[in-house]
């Protein structure tokens, strides 16, 4: 689809963190010490989806970790996570 000024339009991205924020000091707790704000723990999505889609994928991380979740078992979620909600996980 062109634009306005004739280019091609582009969806509007922005920052996604693979590992929500919220759960900083869970993944502490558990010996995961990762920089939630380094660029492999993070993607870049469609804005608009991703305000679609943010709280339920929040759900789903509280409902993981209220199972206590092992180390293994956090970072595998994390992968799977990125094919349900369509971004690429690079770790």
């Amino acid at each position: 689809m062109a634009d306005q000024t004739g280019g091609v339009s582009r969806p509007s991205l922005e920052a996604h963190h693979i590992y929500p924020q919220k759960y900083k000091e869970f993944f502490l707790s558990e010996g995961i010490h990762i920089d939630l704000n380094e660029a492999r723990y993070g993607a870049w999505v469609d804005a608009t989806a991703h305000h679609r889609w943010s709280p339920q994928y929040n759900r789903d991380w509280e409902a993981l970790i209220k199972n206590k979740p092992s180390r293994e078992q956090v970072f595998e979620f994390a992968r799977k996570m990125g094919d349900k909600y369509r971004f690429k996980v690079m770790f």
